[in-house]
């Protein structure tokens, strides 16, 4: 990935987490939520990519959302990506003050990501190339301290 890309990513994140800070411990998760969604979808339009949301979060639980298909970026240049986002993981974390409240985006080139049905799935991502660990969601790399209980402990999401 271009480096400026990675960092006008960072940008989108962050737009999206600082937009929650008013309604920490507020108890509104609907407000926080929204202006999670709406500070990654006004940060996306500067970026100079046309981008498809192809994950999304919002349509299951009826919460604001970049619904799947919408199209974000500013449609400038040639890089066409696939992206999956949820602005507010974790989304009753920052209403009632509680730490963990993370926002989220990943992005691939157009046609790189599964086109799934609105589900909940668990989610695992792993560097590619030489060396990369062989891994999936039922036999995570146990080679590292990323994981700090056993699998079959951690919590559903």
């Amino acid at each position: 990935m271009d480096r400026n890309l990675a960092l006008e990513l960072v940008r989108v994140t962050e737009a999206a987490a600082l937009s929650c800070a008013p309604w920490m411990g507020k108890g509104d998760k609907i407000a926080a939520d929204d202006a999670a969604v709406e500070a990654m979808r006004r940060t996306l339009t500067s970026i100079s990519f046309t981008g498809r949301v192809v994950i999304g979060e919002g349509e299951m639980d009826e919460a604001p959302m970049l619904y799947i298909g919408e199209v974000v970026g500013n449609q400038q240049g040639h890089l066409r990506v696939d992206i999956a986002v949820d602005p507010s993981r974790e989304r009753t974390c920052a209403p009632r003050g509680c730490p963990n409240a993370i926002a989220t985006i990943a992005v691939a080139n157009e046609g790189c990501f599964l086109h799934a049905p609105d589900m909940y799935m668990d989610k695992i991502a792993v560097g590619s190339g030489p060396g990369a660990p062989s891994t999936s969601a039922r036999h995570p790399p146990r080679t590292s301290g990323m994981w700090p209980r056993p699998w079959s402990s951690r919590p559903k999401s």
